[in-house]
C-alpha cells in the first residue's frame, strides 16, 4: 500500500502537534509490512522533516527565509501553489494507493483518489468570536465533504466534529497520538541551568486566550504564597509581550518570579524532569500532548478538567474547574504539600504513558486505510 502525505501542514507549520504527528505517524507506518507512506513537501519552514530519511521524505527544501513572518506570509500562497504544481506531478508519478491530506486548506486534493484527513481539534470553530471569525465560519468543511475517511485524535474532538460539522459517526475513527519523547525517554542531557536547581513550576506553550493563562494569573493573585515559594517557568509560546507584562503587573504578580524560555527537545525534558508539577489550564485542547510529555519525565500533572484532558489523562493528573481560580489554586496546594499523592500521580503518569504509542497509532490507521478498500 502506498500513501501520499501533501505538503499543507509542513508550509503552515514550523514546530506543532499536526506536523510532529505527521513526521512520527510517517515514521512508524513505514516498519508495516507492505507500506510505503511517504511525505511530498517540494518547499516547506519545518523542522521535524529533517528527522526522516530519503525513503520517508521526498523532495523537500526547507527555505532560508522562514523565520522572517512577515517576508514568509507575503511567499505563502505562490509556495503553495508552486508545491500544487510539482505535487500534481509527483503524485501521478508515485501512484498512490491513498491520498492523506496533513491540513485542511483547499489547496492539492486529487481527484477520485482515496482520500484520508486527520481533524485534531475545532479551536477556530469554538472560539470563533476569540479570532475575530463570523458565526458562520467554518473552515474544515470541503475538506471534509472531500474526505472518504476522518481520524480524529480524540473522542472529544469526535464529539465536536459531529456536532459543527453533521459527519456521520462511521466516518470518524478516534487514533490516539502517543509522546513525542517515545523513543527517547532515558536519552536526557542534564544541563547546568540556575533555574533546574530552584523551585518551580511548568507551563507549556502558547497563552493565548482560550489557554486560559490569565485565570492562572488571577489564581496567582489570590495567593502570593506560591510564588513565594516557586518560580513559574514558561516554555515556548513566544516571548513574552509587552501586553502580557501589562497583565501581569495588573495581577500583582512579581514579574521577577516568571521565567520564560525557549529551546530544543532537551530542555524541555529537563524542564520537565525538574519542575515540582506541569499546570495545564487550557480551556480547550484537542489532544494535550504535553501531558504525555510530563508523564514521560515524572513530572506529576494539574490541568483542567475540559475537553478531551480527562481522555488523555486518565485517573493520572489532578484536576480543576479552568474558570474557578479557587479550583485551581486548591490543587496546586495539594500536589505541592501532599508527597503521596504526588508520588501516585507520577506513578499513574507512568502507566497511563504505556497506553500510547506510535507503532499502534500507525497500526490503528492502517486499519483506517483498509476500511476504504473493504466497502
Amino acid at each position: 500500500m502506498k500513501i501520499f502525505f501533501d505538503h499543507k501542514i509542513f508550509v503552515n507549520q514550523n514546530y506543532g502537534g499536526p506536523s510532529r504527528y505527521i513526521a512520527s505517524l510517517v515514521n512508524y507506518l513505514n516498519y508495516e509490512k507492505d507500506v510505503s507512506a511517504k511525505i511530498f513537501a517540494p518547499f516547506h519552514i519545518n523542522g521535524y522533516l529533517s528527522t526522516l530519511n530519503n525513503k520517508k521524505f521526498k523532495f523537500g527544501y526547507k527555505l532560508p527565509f522562514s523565520n522572517n513572518i512577515n517576508k514568509y506570509i507575503r511567499l505563502k500562497k505562490g509556495l503553495m501553489r508552486l508545491n500544487d504544481k510539482i505535487n500534481n506531478h509527483l503524485f501521478n508519478k508515485f501512484s498512490p494507493d491513498i491520498f492523506h491530506t496533513t491540513y485542511y486548506d483547499n489547496f492539492f486534493f486529487p481527484e477520485n483518489k482515496k482520500t484520508v484527513l486527520t481533524v485534531h481539534d475545532l479551536i477556530h470553530e469554538i472560539f470563533r468570536k476569540d479570532y475575530g471569525f463570523p458565526e458562520n465560519y467554518f473552515p474544515k468543511e470541503k475538506a471534509i465533504q472531500r474526505a472518504d475517511q476522518i481520524i480524529c485524535v480524540s473522542n472529544s474532538t469526535k464529539k465536536d466534529l459531529m456536532r459543527y460539522y453533521s459527519v456521520a459517526e462511521d466516518k470518524i475513527t478516534v487514533i490516539y497520538h502517543s509522546s513525542p519523547f517515545e523513543n527517547s525517554n532515558n536519552d536526557i542531557k542534564e544541563l547546568n541551568l540556575k533555574i533546574l536547581k530552584e523551585k518551580y513550576f511548568l507551563y507549556v506553550g502558547s497563552r493565548w486566550k482560550y489557554k486560559n493563562f490569565s485565570k492562572l494569573l488571577k489564581a496567582l493573585n489570590k495567593n502570593k504564597k506560591i510564588l513565594n515559594d516557586h518560580k513559574l517557568v514558561l516554555f515556548g509560546g513566544g516571548k513574552i509581550t509587552n501586553e502580557e507584562i501589562k497583565e501581569i503587573k495588573n495581577f500583582n504578580v512579581d514579574l521577577d518570579k516568571i521565567v520564560h524560555l525557549s529551546g530544543d527537545e532537551n530542555l524541555l525534558k529537563n524542564l520537565y524532569k525538574f519542575a515540582q508539577f506541569f499546570i495545564y489550564p487550557s480551556k480547550y485542547e484537542g489532544f494535550g500532548i504535553p501531558i504525555l510529555e510530563s508523564f514521560s519525565q515524572n513530572c506529576p500533572v494539574i490541568c483542567s478538567d475540559t475537553s478531551s484532558l480527562p481522555e488523555v489523562a486518565g485517573d493520572a493528573a489532578l484536576y480543576f474547574d479552568p474558570n474557578d481560580e479557587e479550583s485551581i489554586l486548591e490543587k496546586i496546594s495539594v500536589i505541592t504539600s501532599d508527597k503521596k499523592v504526588r508520588d501516585n500521580c507520577i506513578q499513574k503518569g507512568l502507566n497511563r504513558l504505556s497506553q500510547f504509542s506510535w507503532k499502534k497509532c500507525a497500526s490503528e490507521t492502517i486499519n483506517v486505510y483498509n476500511k476504504l478498500f473493504d466497502r
